[in-house]
């Protein structure tokens, strides 16, 4: 059995499908797949970044493995030290506070560091990371008295946290997977060339010199990290994407790891 429909009830529903199909389609494909945000829009509009020749690959690293060097010899070179700091100073009561404010300052900034670098850039947080740790190390040489010392080798680890998660964090911009381990093995071998290093250093700077020499000896290295790193990362390849900073999280995680 055949069903025909007259020519005006045909007309009707194909007015019926042309004039409210499309709107129902419109809204149901807003829903399913919505608006992205203006700022990745525009990304993907923007021309790709030249690749990086392998010379100016070389150097990021060595700026940023002399930025790491800095941070993982000051957790081993004050040890030797301590006990001509507590004569000197006095306090020994306070004595531990000296290698305890540095590690608790850098372990309680470092997740903030690689959350601002996402927002403000990998070159910008780097500097500012190895600034202040230049920083804290002057006022650790010129501290009169034990609680400046202290204070100092906290400002001073928060600058050190800000060097490792950013120092991975552009090896993981600049390389492939495959071509990241090699820089890793760059990275172990930092760690081991300090941990060896700076308790002989700082034995040999406290018997034959001064206490005080071993922060003074970040000063020239950081001032070549900061020069080097600043004119090498003009180069690294920017990922842009909308950040937003969770100011009362990132402070609850910060106060949270201290005791």
């Amino acid at each position: 059995m055949t069903l025909e429909l007259p020519p005006d009830g045909a007309h009707g529903m194909a007015a019926h499908v042309t004039d409210e199909e499309p709107e129902r389609l419109e809204e149901d494909a807003a829903k399913r797949y919505p608006a992205r945000p203006a700022a990745l829009r525009a990304e993907e509009h923007q021309p790709a970044a030249p690749p990086l020749d392998h010379a100016a690959i070389r150097t990021m690293i060595a700026g940023i493995m002399l930025a790491l060097f800095l941070s993982a010899l000051e957790q081993t070179i004050v040890a030797p030290a301590l006990p001509a700091i507590g004569r000197s100073l006095g306090h020994i009561g306070d004595l531990p506070w000296v290698v305890t404010a540095y590690l608790l300052a850098a372990t309680a900034t470092t997740p903030l560091f690689g959350k601002l670098s996402d927002i403000h850039g990998r070159r910008t947080i780097l500097l500012v990371s190895i600034s202040i740790f230049v920083v804290g190390s002057v006022a650790c040489g010129l501290a009169p008295a034990m609680w400046v010392l202290i204070l100092g080798r906290a400002f001073q680890g928060i600058g050190g946290g800000g060097l490792l998660p950013i120092v991975q964090t552009i090896i993981a911009d600049l390389l492939s997977p495959r071509e990241r381990p090699l820089v890793q093995s760059y990275v172990s071998v930092t760690f081991m060339s300090a941990s060896i290093l700076g308790p002989v250093l700082g034995g040999l700077l406290t018997d034959h010199l001064h206490w005080s020499i071993i922060f003074w000896l970040n000063l020239p290295l950081g001032t070549v990290a900061l020069m080097m790193t600043a004119r090498a990362l003009r180069t690294l390849p920017r990922h842009e994407r909308p950040h937003r900073l969770d100011i009362v999280g990132g402070a609850l995680m910060v106060g949270a790891r201290w005791p």
